[in-house]
């Protein structure tokens, strides 16, 4: 029935009046369908709802669960039980991916908030030019390190840490060198070639997003022609 209301039956009506009159339901439709789906609309009105909140809230969870639910299982005496296991190993990335996704969305929506603050800090940027090369270097040198070694290491919270902080460093530095040395050398190569025949297409701004969103809510007040 949505895509009914939304896809065909836009298509056959052609009066004077047809325009005015279903503009509004297709409107209500095309942006409130999960309410529908949901059975919410029958309730509570959409507008009333906390959708970003509960997006939020959702999201935080989902994003924890596929972090914190492994704990139980890595514990020495956890039980295997495949459904469990299977289930979690099955949905975790899955989970996660779609939790990014919801950040990304609500950041370019202006849903973002301080999480959109905090992930436009232009402090980023130099750092996000490094993670490709620090995922091309850390498992190497992680590899390195654990078949160097010459006996059992038994680990506890500071000697993990201690770990990661070091191979944290290290591997910054190995990154940074090879971002300088091949990275950065192609880039400005590629620009020279490449940049003056490119167009450059920013992402469309969250107040840009707010302001036509706001304006074509307006727009569903249409007024009739008296009779």
């Amino acid at each position: 029935m949505i895509l009914l209301q939304v896809g065909v039956l836009p298509r056959l009506g052609s009066g004077p009046m047809f325009g005015g009159m279903y503009n509004k339901t297709i409107n209500a439709c095309d942006q409130y369908w999960w309410a529908a789906l949901l059975y919410f609309h029958n309730f509570l009105k959409p507008k009333n709802m906390p959708v970003v909140i509960v997006g939020w809230v959702g999201n935080i969870l989902i994003m924890l669960a596929a972090q914190y639910l492994i704990y139980p299982i890595q514990q020495p005496d956890y039980v295997y039980d495949r459904l469990v296991c299977s289930f979690y190993f099955a949905l975790f990335r899955t989970c996660w991916a779609l939790g990014v996704a919801w950040i990304v969305f609500a950041c370019v929506t202006g849903y973002g908030g301080p999480v959109n603050t905090l992930l436009s800090w232009k402090g980023w940027i130099p750092l996000s030019r490094l993670t490709y090369c620090i995922y091309l270097v850390h498992l190497p040198l992680v590899r390195f390190q654990a078949y160097s070694n010459k006996i059992e290491m038994y680990m506890d919270i500071s000697q993990q840490s201690w770990d990661f902080l070091g191979s944290l460093i290290i591997i910054t530095a190995l990154a940074a060198l090879l971002s300088l040395v091949f990275e950065s050398p192609i880039i400005s190569i590629e620009k020279a070639l490449l940049g003056k025949g490119r167009t450059k297409t920013w992402p469309q701004s969250s107040k840009n997003y707010q302001h036509e969103t706001k304006q074509s809510d307006t727009n569903e007040n249409i007024n009739l022609p008296e009779l």
